[in-house]
């Protein structure tokens, strides 16, 4: 059975194989964001950085901050930073769907629209 979030792991392993830039850091930073979005059972999340920090094991928030953005700007995530403390910050996981992959979406859903 087709899942979409298996989507989400193919095309991070495919654009990272690509991306000289990449080092363990930005895919320990990943997985942990990818392990919260299984958990939230969606592809857009809030997140708690201090959680997300712990799972990546990354100990710098300079750190964290400088990988989270590159993801961002290199279109692994989409990444909406919070700027005050009441209100988390969201991440969204990137997916490409092709048109095989969108058929079998809206086969399994029902929907009319993808």
């Amino acid at each position: 059975m087709y899942h979409i979030q298996d989507t989400v792991i193919r095309t991070f392993l495919e654009k990272s194989s690509k991306d000289n830039i990449i080092d363990s850091c930005h895919v320990a930073l990943f997985y942990a964001l990818y392990t919260i979005s299984l958990e939230a059972k969606t592809t857009i999340f809030a997140i708690n950085t201090a959680e997300i920090m712990q799972m990546a094991k990354i100990f710098s928030p300079g750190t964290y901050y400088l990988k989270m953005k590159y993801l961002q700007e290199k279109n692994y995530i989409d990444y909406y930073p919070s700027h005050t403390i009441k209100i988390p910050s969201m991440v969204s996981m990137k997916r490409e769907v092709n048109s095989e992959q969108r058929r079998q979406i809206h086969n399994l859903s029902g929907s009319t629209r993808i």
